[in-house]
């Protein structure tokens, strides 16, 4: 199917009643002058562009689909592109749904998520989008703040990609049979940080009518913070192109540059020497992964330290949100800081000659152990429960809690509806030990959301869990749909459950719950709402009942 956009004709291809079209630029490739640089429009083309493969993904060190990182690096700088989906029927102003993948900012692309089903069942576009990432989208010096715009200032490269995404929204969704003015966008984990991000900036404003955000993770960083990272990846690099032999020695030669010298040896670095660098500030190979990349304070695109500060002031785009997290939400986390745990507590978790990285071994995953064998004690049992807890109420407090409660404090007439995803595998017996170690993870709530199954979880979804776990996805995805299309998440005349807005008075209703049992879904409200004082009571009693843990609950930032 031909589509005529601004910039040219794309052709796509037919999927199950709907329509793809796969890599349409949305940006000029951001390489040579352009690196860390605003996004700029891409370059009109004559012809019929093929659009039916996906884009190279953006650099970006290789994780499998459990986030274990590797010593590979893999992906184009050339990455600025989108991936359409629409329903295979001649429909006109439908809504439209804009994607924002997670990955800590890391890592991930457009091609991990397929909107067919949500295109096709909700009859809405659905555009899933790629963004710089890493050190190629969120990074600051003042070397990189000698010339240009306040955008190519800002080092919020990818937030920045994300604002021209919807800006090329705006200008040729209709070509797709979409309504500009019935935009949603949305993401999960790194993706809902920066949804939350869009929301604050004002460059974002009137691009998107409505928000979806899950699992929001990450602090915005200030610009002293992401500068001085820069200069630690600026010493690594010295000490890799041989200019330095060590830390030392490459703190006095870039002691010794100037910013003009600074800028030009950076740009003629390979991205992904730059993103070994900006690991662990030597480039050494290793399997380590990169913290997190957040957007930066540049006063400009971002202009509040926090998304509570934004909202205290009334400085966002005043949009109905859709908000929520999993019960677990760290869990899936725990087995991934397998070892770096083990290192900082001085050899304690578990109690046996395994460490939680083994915990991937009892479903499947690089080898086959028992959950007794890893965690051999019931003390080790109830430790693991207890960081996982308490870290997982720490998410929901600043993710969803602190968050719904600002936005209706400022606009209470705005809708606020927020969620908790407790499906742990649905009541199948045989995966008592999955919902021990991973629960409701976080990420689980994505293949429920859009109607699809996902790598990560595909262990967990079983025959004998089947048509209670269909009936819970058919009534998530009912209300994602609604609230695309109607900016409310209760579908009309419809059997669910009724969703009612978060409410910041005690005991009315905060949140519904997404469960199931063998053979249908379990819907209800909540009224329960986050603490601070009391989650922080509760962390103290914790750490008082485990000392020899308490190493790993600070390690986690489980301090009261």
């Amino acid at each position: 199917k031909i589509v005529t956009t601004k910039y040219g004709q794309v052709s796509g291809y037919a999927g199950d009643d709907v329509w793809i079209w796969k890599g349409i630029p949305y940006a000029k490739p951001p390489v040579g002058n352009l690196r860390w640089k605003a996004p700029r429009d891409p370059d009109t083309w004559t012809g019929v562009r093929e659009a039916t493969a996906d884009p190279d993904v953006c650099v970006q060190q290789v994780y499998n689909q459990y986030w274990m990182s590797s010593n590979s690096f893999t992906g184009s700088e050339d990455c600025l592109y989108l991936n359409v989906y629409r329903p295979k029927n001649e429909n006109n102003n439908l809504p439209v749904f804009v994607w924002i993948h997670g990955g800590s900012n890391n890592f991930g692309s457009a091609r991990q998520y397929d909107g067919s089903a949500l295109a096709k069942q909700g009859n809405m576009i659905v555009v899933v989008i790629q963004y710089r990432l890493a050190a190629m989208g969120f990074i600051t010096h003042p070397a990189l703040r000698l010339s240009g715009t306040d955008e190519d200032k800002s080092g919020n490269y990818g937030t920045l990609d994300q604002i021209k995404a919807l800006n090329w929204v705006k200008d040729n969704i209709a070509y797709f049979g979409g309504d500009s003015s019935k935009v949603t966008v949305g993401g999960q984990s790194a993706g809902a940080h920066n949804t939350m991000n869009l929301i604050i900036s004002p460059l974002a404003q009137g691009l998107f009518r409505s928000a979806v955000v899950m699992s929001a993770a990450m602090n915005i960083y200030s610009q002293a913070y992401s500068d001085n990272w820069t200069n630690t990846t600026i010493k690594g690099l010295l000490i890799r192109t041989g200019r330095a032999k060590d830390a030392n020695e490459a703190a006095t030669v870039l002691a010794g540059m100037s910013n003009e010298e600074i800028e030009t040896f950076l740009r003629s670095q390979p991205a992904e020497l730059i993103m070994r660098c900006r690991r662990d500030g030597t480039g050494a190979d290793g399997t380590g992964s990169m913290s997190t990349h957040s957007a930066i304070k540049d006063g400009y695109v971002i202009r509040h330290d926090s998304w509570t500060a934004a909202l205290n002031a009334g400085e966002y785009n005043k949009v109905p949100v859709m908000i929520g997290t999993t019960e677990y939400e760290w869990k899936d986390f725990m087995a991934l800081y397998g070892v770096p745990v083990k290192a900082y507590s001085g050899g304690y978790v578990p109690s046996s000659s395994y460490t939680w990285f083994d915990l991937f071994k009892v479903i499947g995953v690089g080898g086959n152990l028992t959950l007794s064998q890893v965690l051999p004690t019931q003390r080790d049992k109830d430790i693991y429960t207890s960081i996982a807890t308490l870290r997982s109420r720490q998410w929901k407090l600043s993710g969803v809690d602190l968050l719904a409660r600002a936005f209706k404090t400022k606009e209470p007439n705005i809708g606020i509806w927020a969620y908790q995803f407790k499906w742990a595998g649905g009541g199948d017996p045989a995966l008592s030990d999955f919902k021990f170690l991973f629960g409701a993870a976080h990420a689980m709530d994505i293949p429920f959301f859009f109607g699809n199954q996902t790598d990560a979880w595909n262990y967990s979804f079983t025959e004998t869990n089947r048509v209670g776990r269909t009936a819970l996805q058919q009534a998530m995805m009912n209300y994602l749909i609604s609230f695309i299309t109607n900016s409310n998440p209760n579908p009309a005349a419809s059997s669910l459950p009724n969703w009612t807005e978060w409410n910041n008075t005690a005991g009315q209703s905060k949140f519904i719950t997404f469960d199931a049992d063998l053979t249908n879904y379990i819907i209800a409200m909540s009224t329960y709402e986050e603490n601070a004082a009391t989650l922080s009571a509760d962390i103290s009693a914790a750490r008082a009942a485990y000392p020899e843990a308490v190493a790993v609950y600070t390690m986690f930032g489980i301090t009261p």
